[in-house]
């Protein structure tokens, strides 16, 4: 689903979402960070398209929203360290509609999961390859957000909260 509509795109997912670390590596940290930045502005579109559509309840809407600032947070934070780098922010996704066939909340819910998942595994992999520490730091923190944002969806939808004892986004 990921890779229709206004979330599709393969070179942040490349990057960072399937590259190994070997190929990673390749990457300079402006474009890891870059490539972050297209990722979260992904996980904020989604998360407004999603508060847009009316089949939302309630408890998984308040969560959306909270996730979404989250998303948003995340893309300043990226932002602001890829422009001390020297870097340019990518634009991000335009428009709040742009989800394809989701139509209901369960696979609203199933779609996040996948982003989730998709930048748990690409910090995992850019934590690999990243020499400042202070950019390991931020990084780990924000993947370490992405975990708890994947146990809150699982949680929405009945699922396991925590599959195993260490999230890789895979």
């Amino acid at each position: 689903m990921l890779r229709r509509g206004a979330l599709a795109g393969t070179a942040p997912v490349l990057l960072l979402g399937r590259a190994s670390p070997a190929a990673a590596a390749e990457f300079s940290e402006p474009e890891i960070i870059s490539a972050a930045v297209v990722l979260e502005q992904r996980a904020a579109f989604l998360y407004r398209a999603g508060l847009a559509e009316d089949y939302l309840r309630p408890g998984l809407t308040a969560l959306t929203r909270r996730l979404g600032g989250h998303a948003r947070e995340h893309v300043a934070v990226l932002q602001t360290i890829l422009e001390a780098m020297g870097g340019t922010a990518p634009d991000p996704p335009g428009g709040v509609r742009g989800l394809g066939s989701v139509r209901t909340q369960r696979q609203f819910a199933e779609l996040a999961i996948e982003l989730e998942s998709e930048l748990v595994a690409g910090y995992h992999r850019a934590l690999q390859v990243l020499d400042d520490p202070k950019l390991v730091q931020t990084v780990g923190s924000i993947m370490a957000s992405g975990g708890q944002h994947l146990v809150l969806l699982r949680t929405a939808l009945g699922r396991e909260p925590v599959p195993s004892a260490f999230e890789t986004g895979a």
